[in-house]
């Protein structure tokens, strides 16, 4: 620089400029004496490399001309747009890049990501913070072109490189975006993913429980949130562990001590699902009351707040089976855990609804297509129930495929009830973790006993009643898979249960051969003292009458 200016002599002047007008242009150098006329940016950063070798390099921030593995000023990898070469190869290098930051996933052959949408919030006074957030809606949402353009920007930098071969910032557009989802050069290379986990599930190995790593786990394909639960350790003893349990469900009006038993394998079914696997079928959960105010959806709630962090009710089942279906559909391909139909009235004549309760796969149409593609054959995780009032009725296969929770309140005013714990459900939320730590002392409770099965078949749902009955019966908590008498007969078809004691009733009455006449069977049906038949009513009415 001595040449340049008079620096050497005590002066203050040059006429020799480096600058960087303004960011993000790269910087620029100019010497304004004659004799420099053909020197630029390049020829000074030689000069500098002879006065000492790698200096230039030691100072960069970002390189200018691309070269391979270059990274943005953030650190973000760079990622080229096709040029000379293929797309499936650039899909395979997109792939690679955001495969290890387990925020994109393959479910099925449908790449995904996990939609975690605030849904609770509390507030305070603190006016710094008004309000935090204590409850999520999470499930899968469809990674789609636009969705995956702006998501990319996160873990890398696209571009292209201009004719001076210097990197210019580009996004991707969304068509080729849809295009790089569907290819099995990109697909192949994300990581799979099953269940998104809520809270911490312990699955067998062995002879031992084991609990999956916060994040993505890849041993079982799950993902367990970060805001999830967490147990307490030292875990309860069993004793504390059955009176956490039991505070969950206190006040609340069980019928009989079955359908508290009943209660308490709704809650530990969820916990279980490790176990059973993810669409091992288990029982429809029939909260069913004699009046309206009983406490059935309350109570169906403190599953989901336990399992969820937040009381979510489906509307009820209406009479449109297609309807159902689709319902199911969106609720499989969001990746819901639960299902709670509130306040169903009517009859049930519902094969979709039957259908899903008992089938580890879901086969239904996507709608708006007819397309080979819109076959879904989706898996069923989904665990179900439904509440109902007295005068509920189903077909027969309603009832065979539920574990029902029967409630009775016979007081004139709902209003005026009184609970042992006023704010149950807030209680749940706060002590989540503390329910969820008795839960896993019950299961370690079976797991030290060697993982013992139900002495009684449940034929219907054989898994889910080995292992689950298994577990109450070890610790003491009744047997699930026993036969259900209910008091209030809610949810049975009169018609089908009439005509059967009607044939068994004429079986006895009219031995075989012989064929009874008409007014034969209205006079048996009229003089029936069994009360079987009051759903015929009064027969003599209708009785032909002689000429």
């Amino acid at each position: 620089m001595s040449e340049h200016s008079d620096r050497a002599a005590g002066g203050s002047n040059t006429s020799t400029v480096i600058w960087q007008p303004d960011a993000p242009h790269w910087p620029s150098y100019k010497c304004l004496h004659a004799h420099c006329t053909g020197r630029e940016l390049e020829q000074l950063l030689d000069w500098a490399e002879t006065q000492s070798p790698g200096i230039v390099d030691r100072h960069c921030a970002q390189e200018r001309v691309w070269s391979p593995g270059q990274k943005s000023a953030a650190g973000l990898p760079r990622i080229l747009k096709p040029c000379n070469e293929l797309d499936t190869v650039v899909y395979a290098r997109i792939a690679d890049i955001v495969a290890p930051h387990y925020q994109w996933f393959l479910r099925g052959e449908t790449p995904v990501i996990i939609s975690n949408v605030p849904s609770g919030y509390e507030y305070a006074s603190d006016p710094d913070q008004k309000y935090k957030v204590n409850a999520y809606v999470t499930g899968f949402k469809a990674l789609t072109g636009p969705i995956a353009k702006s998501d990319l920007e996160k873990f890398a930098e696209p571009g292209f490189l201009n004719k001076e071969g210097e990197f210019i910032r580009s996004s991707f557009g969304p068509d080729w975006m849809n295009c790089m989802l569907v290819a099995s050069q990109f697909q192949d290379r994300l990581p799979r993913i099953i269940r998104i986990l809520t809270i911490p599930l312990p699955f067998q190995v062995g002879n031992k429980l084991v609990y999956p790593s916060e994040g993505y786990d890849p041993r079982f394909l799950t993902y367990l949130m970060p805001s999830a639960p967490r147990l307490i350790y030292p875990l309860p003893s069993l004793r504390n562990a059955i009176g956490i349990l039991e505070r969950t469900l206190l006040g609340f009006c069980f019928t009989s001590n079955q359908s508290r038993v009943h209660a308490r394998a709704r809650l530990i079914t969820p916990f279980a699902r490790g176990i059973l696997g993810w669409t091992t079928r288990v029982p429809l959960w029939f909260y069913c009351a004699n009046r309206p105010r009983a406490g059935k959806d309350y109570l169906a709630a403190t599953n989901t707040i336990l399992y969820e962090g937040h009381a979510h009710e489906d509307a009820p089942i209406g009479r449109d089976s297609s309807e159902t279906g689709k319902r199911l559909v969106a609720a499989l391909l969001a990746g819901r855990r639960f299902m709670h139909f509130s306040n169903c009235k009517g009859h049930m004549r519902d094969e979709n609804l039957f259908a899903i309760v008992t089938n580890p796969k879901f086969r239904h149409r996507l709608l708006g297509s007819n397309a080979a593609a819109a076959d879904l054959e989706l898996a069923n995780e989904l665990e179900l129930s439904l509440s109902a009032n007295h005068g509920f009725t189903a077909d027969d296969d309603f009832l065979p495929r539920t574990r029902p929770i029967e409630l009775g309140f016979f007081d004139e005013d709902p209003n005026a009830r009184v609970f042992p714990d006023k704010f149950l459900h807030e209680h749940i939320l706060r002590d989540r973790s503390l329910i969820l730590s008795a839960l896993a002392t019950i299961l370690n409770h079976w797991a030290a006993q060697g993982f013992p099965r139900c002495d009684t078949p449940f034929t219907s749902f054989a898994k889910w009643g080995a292992i689950v009955g298994g577990i109450m019966q070890c610790c003491g908590l009744g047997n699930p898979c026993e036969p259900f008498k209910g008091t209030f007969d809610i949810g049975h078809d009169p018609e089908c249960e009439a005509v059967r004691a009607l044939w068994q009733e004429s079986a006895k009455e009219f031995k075989f051969p012989r064929e009874a006449e008409k007014t034969e069977i209205y006079s048996l049906v009229d003089s029936s003292e069994t009360g079987a038949l009051e759903w015929f009513g009064q027969m003599h009415d209708l009785a032909p009458k002689a000429p």
